[in-house]
């Protein structure tokens, strides 16, 4: 078997160790996201799912680039190294930018939601209330009680007095 010269498996532990730094940044941040947008638990499920499913496919991607696919026991090392990096070391002083940066994607993503809603609000207000209001006009609404004919109903005070 052909195994790569010793400053090929540096440089791979290196890229794997930066691979692993960016897995903790981005599980940080969408922690953080979810604190700070207080997603509710079905919402904090499927973001858990959406990340899992991007993070396998970006990481089978990263082990394709940097050995061809082969899973090697030092790079299993470096992607743990660099996960371990971020979380003792990098983790407190990266919490301020985490937060801001979740505060700008809320605020972001809100504004997006507000420019999709607007067509919306036009064909609500210019052509389906007017058209519901159009079609109330000729469906029968229901007829009002006046108190003729016999309730099935009857007052639960009516027969203690």
């Amino acid at each position: 078997m052909n195994q790569p010269a010793v400053s090929q498996q540096l440089w791979q532990i290196v890229q794997m160790a930066l691979c692993g730094w960016l897995i903790m940044l981005t599980t940080h941040q969408k922690s953080v996201l979810a604190v700070i947008g207080r997603w509710k638990y079905r919402q904090r499920i499927a973001g858990d799912f959406l990340f899992c499913m991007c993070w396998a496919v970006m990481l089978w991607l990263v082990f394709l680039q940097v050995s061809g696919g082969l899973v090697r026991y030092y790079i299993v090392l470096g992607l743990a190294g660099g996960a371990a990096v971020y979380q003792f070391f990098c983790r407190r002083h990266l919490e301020g930018i985490c937060k801001f940066a979740a505060r700008r994607i809320l605020f972001i993503w809100r504004w997006c939601l507000w420019l999709v809603k607007i067509p919306w609000k036009i064909f609500r207000r210019g052509l389906y209330c007017p058209f519901v209001k159009i079609i109330k006009k000729f469906v029968p609404t229901k007829q009002e009680f006046d108190g003729t004919e016999e309730n099935f109903l009857e007052n639960e005070n009516y027969f203690s007095s």
